[in-house]
Order: structure tokens, then sequence, then C-alpha cells
């Protein structure tokens, strides 16, 4: 909620003056300088004479310095609650402070009697005049703002009259005898207490009347959203509306007749009492009633700290002070924030499949869409002014909960300016995560909406990004996502200008700075760079430009800002690029450029040299490698001699220009071989026991084998393998998580006949395991009573109307400490264990496998199976035996 917002619902009950009768008339005793005597009101004629003649200006002022008061003082003159009330009635929020200013006495009916001649006092907001007991007869008075908002008081004897003094005031004429008042300045103080609510403004002119559009336009106004709710202090210690005063009604007519909040009275001890014109959904009462934040965004008020012995703490003691009852009052946006995101998704993803019509109470799928936009924006919008992210006290913010809110907008609301908005409120924080799978999100926002729209608006996010350099690399590994759609480069060849316009703009900023993520910086700029410089010469670009673009992305065509300074030059001034350029051109070595990649190899040696702060061996395995058959490959051999480990060496000798001793061969083998106990120790393994690091060093210790041309090692590595398979308790984990990585790297050295002796060593626990699948009841006839997070997540994945594309169960060391009803089923072969591979989705919906090995075929299996589609596995089993069978022939 906005601070505007509680300015306009206090302001419901704001006045540019007021007027109260005392209680009894004010009598004050007090004597004036050079007057004889002490003054008694109503005045008499010798008095009045005698002041004439001491203050002869008309109407008469005499200044609080000329004025000493017997008994009570000028500021004890005032009723306390009367002078609290009327400063309320101004001003209805904040701290005040009053100052006697002079005893005025008027006999003809001026305007000076109530304004000032002079300019006001900083933080000086009004006048507070009580009338003294006189004999004028006439003068009535007229108060009038700017607004055309005007209050006329035939009389004001005896009265306590407060005003702004940017009113314009007027008075008739008195007929007879005289006007006597106190005045007094209103001030507003710049004392805090505990309990003020900071940013809200103090007016220093009269409130304008709130408007129905004006609250609207304050709660649907992102950029000052700063709390979950805001409360109105009331003076009713009630939770039933029927018991307000007439000022609170006024107030909660006022929020209800604007349909753009929701208000509920709450308190410490008190039920939660929504209104019913709100017609708030049951689901959010409760979410509301559940959420212990309901209290926490009262304040609490000002501490007075008592000693325990103290009379007001006995007295506190005796007599309890009522429960404090609070107006509270949130946009109905923020029903989304108490029922939580993800409940929100699964609304909107069954509102659009037609399975439900609940949209928590807002009038369109569109405006609960709008609501979640806006609940992302303020959750990474950083502080401003010092406000702190009280709002977002319990919301999860999470890379998976992002990227399912991408999914919902662009897939099953298919809107394109909250899909925009959405694209806004992505950061370094929720992309690195999972960059490949926002990435891809972002392919298909290229590819549905606007392309020149979707690049201005990434450009302009890149400017407004100017002072975070570490979201450098995730704004250069979005513009790369262009390069993927190839229809888009052909047919719209003033893309690449734009691409060129927005890769610049990062280069241009790059200085010294250091730079999270620089490996994906350089492997996703050069090829960048080399598209640019490929399309750079195409004689079709200044033709289209005019015919295809529209205005405003040409306009910003017109305005590109070109860098003269090579790329090579700013990766050898910026420490952090420089530094990954090993690993990033290790990642680049089978890639097509438009240039060489000879000068950053050779810049990355000269780094090298002298190994860098934060240099690690992956670094120097990677530059090995880029470097073999050369001089460096041998001093950094020999460098890396003692310490390098199976999985380094795998990578420095991947290359195929490699040339080695005969003593650095032995060296390599001998680590490699030396490894083999360590990781396949040839013992009993269970189904929790993690298989990750003992693959990746048995794939690494065969890559060595096959690099060195020792094929009898890499015999020795495929029996050690084989031998450990026997000792798992599982054949089909130990088929998944250890041979099936092994036969991938067969595949991708190209030795064929690896990959289908490791294939048909898999193929008779995969049948047997799948024909196992078919014997088991089809799952949704189970009775399944358990609903932890890992049942939950399976059933929802079981559901035909669910959004998910894959079940992704637990895996490896913490598979063991799933839930064990679960696993009853998993052992039983019911469930598919494997619908995934390593993490990553291999398998869509129309249960077509995605690019991979064809070894990755039995996860299409896994997944029928668990979907308990009979008639796709038994024909499967015949295509997996056709897979395997011609393994060679499809590589």
């Amino acid at each position: 909620m906005s601070t505007q917002m509680l300015e306009l619902a206090y302001a419901v009950n704001s006045v540019h003056c007021t007027r109260s009768s005392s209680p009894l008339p004010i009598a004050p005793r007090l004597y004036i300088k050079a007057i004889d005597g002490e003054l008694t009101f109503p005045l008499s004629e010798t008095q009045l004479a005698a002041l004439a003649a001491q203050y002869p200006a008309e109407p008469m002022r005499i200044p609080s310095s000329d004025i000493s008061f017997v008994g009570a003082s000028a500021h004890e003159l005032v009723d306390g609650a009367l002078r609290a009330q009327q400063l309320s009635a101004l001003h209805p929020w904040g701290k005040f402070s009053t100052s006697f200013s002079d005893l005025v006495i008027d006999r003809r009916g001026s305007v000076l009697a109530w304004t000032r001649d002079v300019e006001p006092e900083d933080h000086t907001f009004g006048t507070m005049v009580q009338m003294l007991p006189s004999t004028a007869r006439g003068g009535a008075v007229t108060i009038t703002c700017d607004d055309d908002r005007s209050t006329t008081y035939e009389t004001v004897d005896d009265s306590l009259v407060s005003l702004y003094s940017a009113c314009d005031v007027s008075v008739m004429p008195i007929v007879s005898g005289y006007r006597a008042a106190l005045v007094y300045r209103l001030h507003h103080s710049s004392y805090r207490y505990e309990c003020d609510v900071p940013g809200l403004v103090k007016s220093m002119a009269p409130l304008p009347t709130p408007t129905v559009a004006s609250m609207r336009a304050a709660a649907a106004d992102v950029a000052i959203l700063t709390h979950v709710a805001m409360p109105l202090y009331l003076s009713s210690h009630t939770s039933t509306f029927e018991s307000l005063t007439k000022r609170e009604e006024a107030i909660v007519a006022y929020l209800v007749a604007t349909d753009a909040v929701d208000v509920a009275l709450v308190g410490d001890g008190l039920p939660n009492t929504f209104h019913p014109a709100c017609n708030v959904p049951t689901e959010v009462q409760k979410a509301c009633s559940r959420y212990y934040g309901m209290r926490w965004f009262i304040p609490e008020p000002m501490k007075v700290v008592e000693p325990s012995w103290s009379y007001a703490s006995r007295q506190a003691k005796l007599h309890p002070k009522p429960k404090r009852a609070y107006l509270a009052v949130w946009p109905k946006a923020h029903r989304v924030y108490f029922v939580g995101l993800d409940r929100t998704l699964d609304l909107m993803a069954a509102y659009t499949a037609g399975t439900s019509t609940d949209l928590l109470g807002l009038p369109s799928l569109r405006a609960v869409a709008a609501a979640v936009v806006l609940l992302w924006r303020r959750a990474v919008a950083p502080p401003t002014n010092g406000t702190s992210k009280r709002f977002m006290y319990r919301l999860s913010v999470t890379n998976t909960l992002w990227y399912r809110t991408g999914l919902v907008l662009l897939h099953h609301l298919r809107d394109n300016e909250l899909t925009m908005s959405f694209l806004t409120t992505l950061t370094a924080e929720l992309f690195w995560p999972s960059p490949d799978d926002v990435s891809y999100w972002f392919a298909d926002v290229v590819d549905e909406l606007d392309f020149g729209a979707v690049a201005a608006h990434v450009l302009c996010q890149i400017d407004a990004g100017a002072t975070r350099i570490g979201d450098d690399a995730m704004y250069v590994r979005l513009l790369a996502t262009f390069l993927w759609n190839t229809e888009l480069r052909t047919a719209w060849p003033h893309g690449v200008e734009l691409l060129h316009d927005g890769l610049h703009r990062l280069l241009a900023r790059c200085g010294t700075a250091t730079m999270d993520h620089a490996t994906e910086y350089l492997v996703h700029a050069l090829p960048l760079l080399s598209c640019i410089d490929e399309q750079g010469g195409d004689p079709t670009i200044g033709r289209v430009l005019a015919s295809r673009l529209p205005a405003p992305v040409l306009a910003i065509v017109d305005s590109f800002v070109h860098v003269a300074t090579p790329f090579l030059s700013i990766v050898a001034g910026n420490p952090s690029l420089s530094k990954a350029l090993p690993v990033a051109l290790y990642a680049l070595r089978n890639t097509s450029l438009s240039f060489s990649l000879q000068p950053y190899i050779d810049l990355a040696v000269d780094v090298y040299r002298a190994p860098p702060i934060g240099c690690t061996a992956d670094d120097d395995a990677a530059l090995m490698a880029l470097t073999a058959g050369t001089p460096p490959f041998d001093w950094l051999f020999e460098r890396n001699a003692a310490s390098f480990e199976t999985r380094h060496w795998a990578t420095a000798l991947s290359s195929p220009n490699l040339t080695v001793t005969v003593d650095q061969a032995s060296h390599v083998l001998a680590v490699a071989l030396d490894s083999l106990p360590r990781s396949l120790p040839l013992t009993a393994l269970s189904d929790e026991t993690s298989l990750c690091d003992r693959a990746i060093l048995a794939t690494s210790a065969l890559r060595i084998c096959y690099y060195l041309k020792d094929f009898a090692a890499l015999e020795t590595v495929l029996q050690r393998v084989y031998a450990q398979q026997a000792k798992h308790a599982s054949p089909i984990t130990y088929i998944m998580d250890m041979l099936m990585p092994l036969h991938d790297a067969c595949v991708e050295m190209g030795c064929h006949a690896l990959a289908v002796d490791v294939a048909t060593r898999c193929f008779r626990e995969l049948r047997a395991y799948v024909k196992a699948a078919l014997r088991g009841p089809p799952l949704p006839q189970l009775a399944w009573w358990c609903r932890c997070y890992t049942c939950g997540t399976f059933l929802c994945f079981m559901d035909k109307s669910t959004s998910n594309r894959l079940w992704h169960p637990t895996r490896g060391s913490t598979f063991g400490h799933a839930c064990e009803y679960f696993l009853k089923y998993v052992r039983a072969g019911h469930i598919g264990r494997y619908p995934t591979r390593r993490g990553a989705p291999v398998i869509s919906h129309d249960m077509k496998p995605e690019t991979g090995s064809r070894m990755q075929f039995p996860f299409v299996l896994d997944y029928v199976a668990s979907k308990n589609r009979i008639d796709a596995v038994r024909d499967a089993l015949e295509d997996l035996n056709e897979t395997l069978l011609y393994t060679p022939k499809a590589l």
C-alpha cells in the first residue's frame, strides 16, 4: 500500500476550516505593558480607549511579548480536546504544535484580524483563533479555499476557529462593539514519534476532497507501494463496522465506494472482520487470518518506559486498556500476496483450462495477471528514499517461481503488454540459477511478440541497468537468444543492427569493473560479434530499414552509438574478462565464427604466464587444450603436473592437435588409472549412493585413454566399470547414472564400437524395467493418502490438467530421504524412476525426445509408463530394440 492511499483515506473528513463552541466562555487574566491594571473581558470603555491609544492600528494587535498572563498560560486557556479535534480535522496525520501570537481587537470587521500581514514562518500552515467575551454585533466571517469550498460563520462568539493560512477570508462590517480574540499559529512539528508513518506529506494548504479516481490511481501505482497494508487509527474499540463513529463511517464508505481496496477491522486479540461490500473471497480471508503478518503492519504506539514501582504501571495492571482496533486497508491486488504466488498461478492455469472460475474476486484474468506482475515488480525493486522491503516480508522470490510466472503469462494469458512489463522484473539473481530455462522462455517471447518491440524494450532495460555492471552478462545472454531464430535473422536483417546497438552499449561501459559471470559474457558476446560482422556488409539493410521498421524503432537505429575500441582491447583492459578467457574459448572451440580466436588465445597465454589471482585448475586445463602442440602447452603441463586431477587431464588432452611426450603420457595415464580404485572401489553400493562423482572420474579416465590411444588401459577402465555394476543393488540406477554418461562420452568421441557395447549391456535391464512397469496397476486407481511435498508434486504431475511438462523426482544422495510411502511404489516398479536426465527435461508433451544421444530414448518409456499409456509403452519396446541395434548408423 502507498502513503498516498493513506492520505486520501484520512482526507475524507478533512476541512479547510473548522469551528467549535467552547463549553465555557474564556476569561483570561492578563496585563499589558503601559496599561495600568488587569484587563477584564468584556473590556470596559476605559480599557478599550487605553488600548486604542497604545495600539492605534486597526485592528489593534497586541503582540505576545507585551502580554503577561496570570494563572493559566496562553496554551492552557484553550481546551486541549477541542484543539486536538480541530487540528485532526484540518490535517489528519502528523504531529503539530501551536504558538501564541497576539491578542487582536477588531472594531470594524477587518480581514487582518484573521490573517497575517507578513510571510509565515517555516512549517506554519494555519491559524487558530480563540474568541474572548466581546460586544460585537455583525461581522460574519466567510472562509474560502481554492477548490471553491466556502464556509460562512454568522457568529463566532465563544468559539474556537481554525483555518489554513492559504485560505481567503472575508469579514462583514461590525455594526457595533468590538471582537477580541487570542490568535495562535499552527505549525507542523519536526519531532518524530515511533508510531509515525514515514512518507506522509506535511500539507501547507487545505487537503483536496478525495475522489474515487484518485484512490484507484493510487492503488494501481507501482512506484509508491511500501507496505502490504496500512492501518487507520480508530477511536472505537470494536471489531464491527456498526459501532464506528460517523467520521470513521465516512472513511469506510469512501474506501468501499472506490472498489479498489479491501477493508477490514483488525487488532491485537480481536477477530479480523472484512467489510461485506468488498466481497473478499473466503480463501483470501482465511489466508489473511493465517498470515501472522496481519499484526506487524500495525505500528506500536509510542513506548513510555515506566519503572515497575510507579503509579502509572500499577494502574495499568489494575485497569488494563481496552484492545485497540485498526481499520486495515490494502489494494485488492494484494489478495495475490496473501494467497501466495504459487496458488495464484494454479488458479490462472485452471481458469484458462476451463476447470475453475475462481479469480480471487478480481474482475478478470488480466486483473489477476496484472496483480502478479505488480507484485513481482515491487519484489525486485531496490529500496528508495530509505524505504525498506517491509512490503515483501513473506514473499518467496525464487527463480523457479519467476520462470513459472513467465510461462503462465506467455502461454496461458498471451498478453503482450503484461509479458513485456514482467520482463522488466528479470534480475541477475533470478536469471543465473537456470539461465537456459529463462533464455528459452525469452526466445519464445521473441517468437510470439513483435521483434522490434522486444528488441527496443531490451535496449531500454540495458540503459536502465547502467549502474549494475554485474547484470551485463545476463543481457549479453539474452541478446544471443535472438540468434537462435534463423528465420528472424533472414527476414529481419535490421534485427542484427539492433543487436549491434545493444552489444556495443554493454561494451562501452565495461571498463575495468569487476564483472560477474565473465565466462558467460565472453561465450555469447563473441558469437554476437561474429554475426554482426557477417551481416554488417549486407546491402539490403539500408533498403529494408525505412520500409519495415516502425518509426520508434527506426529512431533507435538512427541513434546508434558505436564503440570504436576493438573487443580484444576491451577484454585485455578488464581483469574479469581476461581471466575468463581460457574456459570461454574452450567452450567455443568448435563454434564457427567469422574471425579467428587465435588473438584471444594469445592474450590468454600472456595473462596466464603468471597465474592471475583466483586462477583455478579448470582455467589451466582449458588453456592447455587450446594451446596443444605449442610451447605454452609444455610449461602449463609442468606447472600443473602435480595438481591436476583426472577430470582436468581429460579436458587438457581433448584437442585434436594433441602431441605429448612419452613421459607426459605415462604421467597422465598413471593419474587416471590410480583414480579408479577410489572412484570404483568394487564394494557393495545401495540405491541411495550418489554416482555423480564416480561417473565423472570414470568418464574422464575413459577419455584420457582414448586421447592417448592406449586401448589396453581403456579396456581396463571398462572392465572396472562393469565389475562395479555387479556390486550395485539397483541395476537400473547404475545404468542411468553411470553407463548413460559413459555411452554419451563414447558417442561424443566418435568411438561407435564402444557406444554399441555399452548400449547392448543396458538393453536387457531396460527392457525388463519397462515390462515391470506394465504389470503395475494404473496409479490413478491407487488409494494415495500421503500429502507430503514429494507425493503432492507427483500427484500434480499425474493430473491430466496440470501444466507441468515433466516431473522432477528427488535423485542421487537425497533420494533416500524421500517419503517412504512414495518409495514403496518406486521399488515396486509402479513409478518411472528417471523421467529426466541430470535435472534437464528431455521429453515434451508430444512424447518426442529432444535432441541428444539415442540412449535418451528410455526416458520416453519411463514417461509414458508413469502416465499409464500402455499402448505407447508396447510400441516403445519395439522402437527401443531398433534404436539400439542401429546406433552406429544413426550417429
